[in-house]
């Protein structure tokens, strides 16, 4: 037998017995704390994906409703009432609030009421329409405030830096509106320093070229309807010839050209008549007394042939 098969141990199975009770005992301590342990891991790893479910359904409901008032009812008060309902959700506050900015902005620059629709010719329904200086008071100012407070609360955010950026031309646009040149300059620089923070080359050489065109900007270009423009010129119309009646055309060109021929009819009878008058004339001045002198030279001849014949 196998020295090796030989050699065991004494009291191995009592030993074996004791780790397996020892394993037993520390089960019996900690094993339910282990096992609500897994639980309530498992519970957090479930309800996280639940919550972000959840967010990412508030967060495509807001953006749904942000674009739903931008096509049905873009106006600055409806977008700052989304700004109001989703002011919490990841970023839909910030581009109501920018958008609503946009709504005043782009009315001072129409010079026309919020809400106002010219004719398509350009006139206005009613003089109310125009936008009095202090409505563009107003809207410039709300749209200040809005841009404002977008500025504020994304300029440190690196994640939220391009928000940043769009009221940051904003503030410089409602500068520039008002005059307030030095102001835009100024906006438009601290666009530059943020697009360059980013990496946004592009911003940036965009806002530097807005921001040198400032000195030979036109502020506040008047703004004219079709009906303070001069006439346009009346087009011209192709004639028509569907009902032109050539025979009767034909006729009428031939009674408008016949005295014409006959005039000419007389003027050829009246050149002949001319030239002969002319030929009798020369006749009678040139020819005929050419003829009379031939003539008496005949005669002088044969009076002069006749002594000659006596002679002869």
């Amino acid at each position: 037998m196998d020295e090796r098969q030989m050699d065991i141990k004494e009291g191995a199975g009592r030993e074996e017995s004791q780790y397996d009770q020892n394993f037993l005992n520390w089960l019996n301590k900690w094993g339910n704390r282990i096992l609500w342990l897994v639980l309530i891991v498992l519970g957090l790893y479930l309800g996280n994906q639940y919550l972000g479910k959840w967010q990412r359904a508030g967060v495509d409901k807001a953006y749904a409703e942000l674009n739903e008032v931008g096509i049905i009812d873009p106006t600055p008060e409806a977008f700052l009432a989304v700004a109001t309902k989703h002011g919490d959700t990841r970023g839909i506050g910030h581009m109501a609030r920018l958008s609503a900015g946009d709504g005043y902005l782009n009315a001072v620059r129409r010079g026309l009421v919020l809400g106002a629709v010219p004719s398509p010719d350009g006139t206005l329904l009613s003089q109310d329409d125009v936008l009095s200086e202090d409505d563009r008071t107003f809207y410039l100012e709300q749209a200040q405030t809005q841009y404002q407070t977008v500025y504020d609360d994304t300029s440190e955010k690196p994640d939220l830096a391009l928000h940043a950026i769009g009221a940051g031309f904003g503030l410089a646009s409602v500068a520039e509106t008002r005059g307030e040149l030095d102001a835009a300059a100024e906006w438009f620089t601290k666009v530059e320093t943020l697009a360059s923070d980013l990496g946004y080359i592009d911003v940036v050489e965009h806002a530097g070229e807005m921001r040198e065109a400032l000195a030979d900007l036109e502020l506040n270009p008047n703004l004219y309807s079709n009906s303070d423009l001069p006439e346009p010129p009346v087009q011209e119309t192709e004639p028509d010839f569907s009902d032109l009646d050539l025979e009767q055309l034909l006729r009428d060109a031939q009674a408008e050209i016949g005295p014409t021929l006959e005039g000419v009819g007389d003027g050829d009878a009246t050149g002949e008549d001319g030239g002969e008058e002319s030929s009798t004339e020369e006749t009678d001045d040139g020819s005929g007394d050419g003829n009379d002198s031939g003539e008496a030279g005949g005669e002088d001849g044969s009076g002069d042939d006749q002594p000659g014949g006596d002679g002869g």
